[in-house]
């Protein structure tokens, strides 16, 4: 089962565990929910990953729906290359919508792409891309109609100098698309409800970033995060972990 509410979210703490070496996450924000799906365990080889998506509607009366995929994903050298095709019969990337907001089919492609650089033997940099090409279509009685040229995008770049690590990021990011709705604008004197379609645009002016800043000791690791998400206040966090 996989819970999207959030399609790329870094968990500092998370990140102050990753593994030695390493800048930051490599997998593609949707498959990072999944277990194994980090190219650097079938280096020289592709690992095919099948994906099964269970959610349930908003009322506990309605049935699970279900969706079905896989991904891809190989690592050779200092590369990695990642991709995956899911199908859902309901709703986008496990979203869910109801009544008059009720979701159709949809399907998506989800590619990454990274590469890592050792500079010497103190600087290395890690730098990620991923991008989601997505089709949602409507279902007749629903005020959605569906989405068109819906292209996300999110990246990652990471900077290890010796024992301190920096990662910029962008979280998943629409690039372009718009959500098709048909809206009620008249009402006749017959009591007939007149519709009218409208185009709304999932791009926004803003781009949420992300950027973190930690230091590793011998057995300590100690960490900065700040976080600027679209029309919202910057957020600061702290985290510092010690190891017995």
């Amino acid at each position: 089962v996989i819970q999207s509410d959030d399609h790329q979210s870094f968990n500092l703490t998370n990140w102050l565990t990753h593994g030695e070496g390493e800048t930051g996450p490599g997998t593609h924000p949707f498959l990072a929910r999944l277990d194994k799906t980090d190219g650097t365990e079938v280096k020289g080889f592709w690992k095919v990953v099948p994906i099964a998506l269970r959610k349930t509607g908003v009322r506990r009366d309605l049935p699970p729906l279900g969706s079905i995929g896989f991904a891809a994903v190989t690592t050779r050298r200092r590369g990695r290359f990642q991709f995956g095709l899911l199908g859902e019969g309901e709703g986008l990337l496990n979203s869910v919508g109801s009544g008059a907001l009720e979701l159709g089919p949809s399907h998506s492609a989800l590619v990454s792409f990274g590469h890592d650089l050792n500079v010497t033997e103190q600087i290395s940099l890690q730098a990620d891309a991923h991008f989601t090409f997505s089709s949602l279509d409507g279902v007749e009685h629903s005020l959605v109609r569906g989405t068109r040229k819906a292209v996300a995008s999110a990246f990652d770049i990471g900077l290890k100098y010796g024992a301190f690590n920096a990662l910029l990021s962008q979280p998943t990011h629409f690039e372009t698309g718009v959500l098709q709705l048909r809206l009620p604008y008249q009402r006749l004197q017959s009591g007939a409800v007149q519709f009218r379609d409208t185009e709304i645009s999932l791009s926004g002016s803003q781009r949420p970033l992300t950027a973190m800043l930690s230091y590793s000791g011998e057995q300590s690791k100690i960490g900065l995060r700040a976080d600027k998400k679209p029309g919202r206040p910057t957020e600061f966090g702290f985290a510092w972990s010690y190891k017995y």
